[in-house]
């Protein structure tokens, strides 16, 4: 089966590359799945119109990340929301992925993106957003708002990973997509699958027909061409079917 597989642009907060060079990567790699991460208002100046055509031209799904840094999401942020609209507008993205925590008045958000706003489940670091009871409480007043399944956050609450399945459980008919990466906590949050002896984390991938996307990184040149042929590999051992992407 053709797997919707790609990486986050976010990979590279802290490399030595542009976002220009990166999706230049991506493109390479022949990759069909793109998530453009925008973690702050600098970072939503900086994307040229070279950047979106590339992504709008390159990608078969592409979604954004929303700001996480500088903002809480109620109407004083509401010139930022515009302008992050606009982004997706202009790439043509399926929806936009916004943490819970930062969530003040999810009213105010819905009514600005409706059916494109998906909603991450959270890390251990965060007061809230984790588990299904936080999660209801927001989608109670966003009726057709989807579900981001992250499924490095989800050990990181519960090592069992037995809180995948609740989530999915409760939320699947509102899941858009997957994000994985490897853990290893202190400063390596966001790693290689592989690197880190994480397969098991794709048992948790219970709907191959949305994208997961990568947002794990290592400093190793063929990192992103050796994790794809991990994520490939462990996904057809896993459920018996022959993953391309």
């Amino acid at each position: 089966m053709n797997l919707q597989f790609g990486y986050s642009t976010g990979i590279a907060y802290d490399q030595d590359i542009s976002l220009s060079e990166l999706l230049d990567r991506f493109i390479e790699m022949r990759l069909n799945s793109v998530e453009l991460m925008i973690a702050n208002e600098k970072e939503l100046d900086q994307i040229s119109l070279d950047d979106i055509s590339k992504i709008k031209k390159s990608f078969e799904h592409i979604s954004v990340h929303g700001l996480i840094k500088g903002i809480t999401y109620s109407e004083h942020a509401d010139a930022v929301l515009d302008r992050l609209t606009a982004i997706m507008a202009e790439v043509n993205a399926a929806y936009v992925v916004v943490h819970p925590d930062l969530i003040d008045d999810i009213d105010w958000l819905y009514a600005k993106l409706g059916s494109k706003l998906a909603i991450e489940n959270m890390d251990n670091r965060k007061d809230f957003g984790q588990c299904v009871a936080d999660l209801k409480s927001l989608f109670a007043s966003a009726s057709d708002a989807r579900w981001i399944c992250d499924l490095n956050h989800v050990y990181t609450v519960d090592l069992s990973m037995k809180l995948a399945k609740s989530l999915h459980t409760e939320f699947g008919d509102r899941l858009v997509g997957y994000h994985v990466s490897g853990y290893e906590g202190g400063d390596r949050l966001h790693v290689g699958l592989k690197t880190c002896h994480m397969p098991f984390l794709l048992e948790s991938v219970e709907n191959l027909e949305v994208p997961i996307i990568h947002e794990g990184f290592e400093k190793d040149a063929e990192f992103l061409v050796d994790e794809l042929s991990f994520v490939n590999k462990t996904i057809s051992q896993i459920r018996h079917v022959e993953c391309i992407t």
